[in-house]
């Protein structure tokens, strides 16, 4: 009779939401369950969990203990919840009853063994990268429920009979370095689970919920009777009493002072703002009787007697992001557009068969941990990806996934493969007597700040690549190698030994740089009296630390870096002349078409005569041939891109097409819509939720608008220079570019900027710290005005300085529109609703600006500045990604590298204060909450402020962008000709009556649609910023 205890329910502690309907754990079906649930569906994997020290060595213990020695031979019946409550008080309060080494077992009844054996076997396999719970995030009560689970099977089919009479480990002990056996993993022969229900692609109900459910009832109570600025009620009070002080135009000295924080008890909680920040006019002309200085003085007394609470439910602010059905459905539009089915492969059987994968349902490479599985889309781009390495034609690929699909798992896969072939060929070697392929390690190379997180990730993916940190002087840590001294050609790495094969070294573009690069090639000419000449494409031959041809494969994370191939980092990695390269980026196209020149020597290989013979025949015509022809090879040349895409003669919509061509060669891009059909057409982003993005058009005030017009006069001219290195080259001219910039964000900066270079920054923020900070700034602006200047918007707000709690508050919102907009939506997300929100800035300044605000507003905020130590970092990202009461927004500028970092953890809300110098800067700013991991729908805010600097830099973006634009559009785009002086534009979509309209399977153009390519796209483009 079997136990009644192994039919338990575990629904209620079920982690996965999508796995079809409740099943109860019977000792029939428990089995296909729990390897449902853990991802061990075939049996060689299931029974090599069973018999790995995760499992077996307890089992054995259970067993020997009591199981063994049950007189009346029926197995003992004791609930799962008896056991789990002996669990917690065996382990309250640093008791270790059953988590001790050798515990004292002699007083311990049957319920003690059971509650030891669940214990172990869930620690063991949170513990270690091989077992199933590692980095799953799953509640306690959950593992524990599968741990139960298990052993109710494994009593109920007794596990001693599985395991064998003397359960052990069945982990391998360390391979010889020089040859790894696999064939042990070797599954092909299993068979999947029958039944299993489809993947369900729930991509818009997943989040509908979210949208029609009403929002908590929020109520702001007031527990002190004078001001508290750690009470939410008197922080809300405080921010309003601001904004609507420093809406007004002006301070009438006439009206009597209201002296500190108004009292009022029953007030609305209400938008700072009109009905949308959208259109907002100047409050000087405004008809709404936003603040009434006089009616508040006078009802301020009545109103203190009524309750002390705010009631924020029925006040939702207008500026806060509300997703509808119909924002729902645009977004989901928005995705399929840019859907490109030419940078995609379907294949994903194939692919499993490729990567010797046995389980297609649960994607697990061989050479894998057994906590490690694939999302469903990742086989098909690691396939490709090697078939694109394959190519003797091209030098290397792009894997080009949005922000937040798992490009760093799918590069170590494609390393795991690489070696897993190579691992091969040298035991063939081995058995066949003959020379042993020489190993060349694979170098991966990054931004600083994600050193740790790729070391993180390689360890937990695999134990089969062997890491090498190559990254400042630092000691051993968590187990990697590090190596101490710069590498040269002789070192034991690059002596071909098998053992080089499996190993993963990793450094900085910084690291490569300084130490192989030209800074370190001037550096060596100086000390041996030689000659440095710049101009020189690669290095002397007799430079020590040249490393040409060290590396078969070379991965670059954030791979946008190099789109400058004039630059120290790109001619450093150019240098090591590897055999590919792969450049992992969401944004191929970071700035414009020129980025592809940047890519040229990483991507390409020299022509060969017959290619150039082809290309001058068939001119831009080459770019018509169809995929199976071998000689469209040919676009990816450095002269079929110089000639038809990067010259200026070549419309962006042309470039775009043509770009497409070479791209659906050598590159891999998914969306979050795109789709797999070996999956029931599931679409990658079903997991996912959708981000919101609207755009706050902000408005001067009149006196504000002169001002900033007096003022950014001067930075117009000479805006754009030429470069001093490559006089054929127009530049930004930065100090003109940061000062207009830091204008319209806040006017302040006029008599401030000069203070708040980056060199400076660290010394502001220990000022914040203190708590000072605005008032420094506020007393410097009134000491920096004269009688004799220009009239100025700060000298009517003189008069207020000490006088009330808000003054500093109050100065430091006039002269800016946009924080104006920013600080009521940031008040009730973070005051509100207590959640994060993350603020981006074109220059540091601007984020100490932002800083000394929230600091005022009693907002818990960080600086991310360039200042901060490693560990600094880390422990600032720690802080607000794992704890919920500290650090509720984060304060980052573009330039100060956060790229590849996961912030979504506890953030979902977006603020971008400074508008981008491209949109792929904005996109990658976005891309830190908005990716894989996040739970919630995300919301995102532009502020742009009307006739100012920021129309310009929207406009530039704009061109810049649209070859990009037209290379990523799928759906209803189509480009059946790619010639000089068309369009090209084969398309459902026109503009009517202004707004784009997609044509119905037959329905003509009308004589008002507009239909030309150009307009259509730069409103697509704006429509995809604004999906609210």
């Amino acid at each position: 009779m079997s136990d009644p205890d192994s039919d338990h329910d575990l629904d209620h502690a079920r982690h996965e939401k999508h796995d079809g309907p409740p099943k109860k754990l019977t000792p029939r079906r428990g089995k296909k369950e729990l390897q449902r649930i853990l991802k061990l569906e075939t049996h060689s994997e299931w029974l090599g969990w069973l018999k790995s020290a995760l499992v077996a060595p307890w089992w054995k213990e259970l067993h020997s203990d009591c199981l063994s020695k049950s007189k009346s031979g029926k197995p003992a019946k004791v609930s799962q919840k008896v056991v789990l409550e002996r669990l917690t008080r065996g382990e309250a309060n640093g008791e270790t009853r059953y988590s001790a080494r050798f515990p004292e077992k002699d007083e311990w009844d049957f319920a003690d063994h059971l509650a030891r054996f669940v214990y172990m076997v869930k620690t063991e396999n949170h513990r270690s990268n091989q077992g199933v719970f590692f980095r799953k995030n799953f509640p306690e009560s959950f593992m524990e429920a599968i741990v139960w689970a298990l052993l109710n099977y494994m009593r109920s089919t007794d596990g001693s009979s599985i395991l064998g009479k003397r359960p052990c480990s069945n982990e391998t002990k360390e391979e010889p370095l020089f040859c790894v056996d696999l064939e042990a993993d070797e599954q092909v022969s299993d068979q999947l689970s029958i039944g299993e229900p489809e993947p369900i692609d729930l991509t818009i109900e997943k989040w509908r919920e979210e949208m029609i459910h009403p929002r908590e009832r929020i109520i702001l109570t007031k527990y002190s009777p004078d001001f508290n600025p750690h009470e939410k009620y008197w922080q809300f009070q405080l921010i309003s009493e601001a904004l609507k002080r420093a809406e007004m135009s002006s301070v009438d000295e006439q009206i009597e002072d209201l002296g500190d924080l108004s009292t009022e008890q029953n007030i609305a909680w209400e938008p700072t703002l009109d009905h949308s920040v959208d259109d907002l006019d100047p409050p000087v002309n405004s008809q709404v009787d936003h603040f009434d200085p006089i009616k508040i003085a006078a009802t301020a007394d009545l109103e203190a007697s009524m309750a002390a609470e705010i009631d924020a439910s029925d006040f939702e602010s207008s500026t806060l992001i509300i997703p509808t059905e119909e924002s729902l459905e645009r977004f989901e539009q928005h995705r399929r557009m840019l859907d490109n089915y030419e940078y995609q492969i379907n294949n994903h059987e194939e692919a499993c068969q490729v990567l010797k994968i046995a389980n297609p349902r649960t994607p697990r490479m061989r050479s894998m941990n057994r906590s490690v599985v694939l999302k469903f889309w990742q086989p098909v781009a690691i396939a490709r990806l090697l078939d694109i390495r394959a190519n003797t034609k091209v030098r290397g690929a792009i894997l080009g996934d949005s922000v937040g699909l798992g490009k760093t798992w799918v590069a170590i896969a494609v390393m795991l493969k690489i070696w897993e072939d190579y691992n091969q060929s040298v035991k063939k070697a081995m058995s066949e007597g003959k020379e042993l392929p020489p190993g060349k390690p694979f170098l991966v190379v990054m931004p600083p700040s994600l050193i740790m997180q790729w070391c993180a990730e390689i360890t937990r993916v695999t134990d089969k690549l062997q890491l090498v940190l190559y990254y400042g002087h630092k000691t051993s840590k968590e187990g990697i190698r590090p190596v101490k001294t710069i590498l040269h050609k002789e070192d034991e790495l690059f002596d071909g030994s098998p053992v080089n094969g499996r190993k993963v070294v990793i450094t900085s573009y910084q690291t490569l740089s300084n130490r192989h690069g030209p800074a370190a090639v001037k550096t060596w000419c100086r000390r041996t009296n030689q000659v440095y000449m710049e101009d020189i494409p690669t290095p002397p031959n007799d430079f020590p630390h040249l490393l040409d041809g060290c590396f078969s494969d070379v991965i670059v994370d954030e791979g946008h870096t190099l789109r400058n191939s004039d630059t120290s980092q790109s001619r450093a990695v150019h240098w090591l002349k590897a055999n590919f390269y792969l450049l992992l980026t969401a944004t191929p196209i970071y700035n414009s078409r020129e980025d592809v020149r940047g890519y040229i020597p990483l991507l390409f290989r020299p022509p060969s005569q017959g290619d150039m013979h082809t290309l001058k025949k068939l001119g831009r015509d080459i770019f018509k041939l169809p995929p199976e022809d071998p000689a469209r090879n040919v676009c990816c040349t450095k002269r079929a891109v110089e000639e038809y895409i990067l010259d200026n003669k070549v419309t962006p919509v042309a470039a775009g097409e043509r770009l497409r061509v070479i791209f659906g060669q050598i590159m891999v891009r998914r969306t979050l819509s795109s789709r797999m059909e070996s999956f029931g057409s599931r679409m990658i982003g079903s997991d996912i939720p959708p981000t919101h993005r609207r755009v706050c058009t902000a408005v001067y005030s009149r006196k504000e608008h002169d001002m900033y017009t007096r003022l950014s006069a001067i930075h117009h001219d000479g805006l754009f220079m030429e470069d001093p290195r490559d006089p054929t080259k127009i530049v930004w001219n930065m100090g003109k570019l940061r000062k207009l910039c830091l204008l319209t964000s806040w006017l302040g900066f006029h008599y401030l900027e000069h203070v708040l270079h980056a060199p400076k920054i660290p010394r502001a923020c220990k000022d914040l710290e203190k708590g000072t900070l605005g008032a420094v700034f506020a007393r410097t602006i009134v000491g920096e005005m004269k009688p004799q200047c220009q009239e100025s918007i700060y000298q009517s707000i003189e008069s207020i300085v000490e006088t009330r709690r808000t003054w500093v508050l109050e100065f430091l919102l006039k002269g800016s529109p946009k924080m104006r907009a920013m600080l009521p939506v940031l008040r009730d997300q973070v005051i509100v609703h207590g959640e994060k929100a993350m603020v981006w800035t074109q220059f540091p300044a601007e984020q100490i600006y932002v800083a000394a605000v929230l600091k005022e507003a009693n907002i818990d905020a960080e600086v991310f500045h360039a200042g901060l130590t490693r560990d600094e970092r880390m422990n600032l990202v720690e802080r607000f990604t794992q704890k919920h009461d500290e650090c509720m927004v984060l304060i980052c500028a573009y330039n100060v590298n956060a790229a590849g970092m996961n912030l979504q953890n506890l953030c979902r809300n977006v603020h971008i204060l400074s508008m981008g110098l491209s949109k792929s800067v904005v996109n990658q700013a976005i891309g830190r909450v908005s990716r894989l991991g996040q739970e919630r729908m995300a919301f995102v805010y532009e502020y742009r402020l009307r006739s100012s600097f920021d129309e310009d830099l929207v406009s530039r973006s704009e061109r810049k962008a649209l070859p990009g634009l037209v290379a990523d559009l799928g759906e209803g785009f189509t480009f059946p000709s790619i010639s000089e002086g068309e369009e090209g534009l084969t398309t459902r979509w026109v503009l009517r009556a202004g707004e784009l309209y997609q044509l119905a399977p037959g329905e003509l153009i009308r004589k008002e649609d507009i239909a030309e390519s150009r307009p259509i796209l730069e409103k697509l483009m704006r429509s995809m910023e604004d999906t609210i």
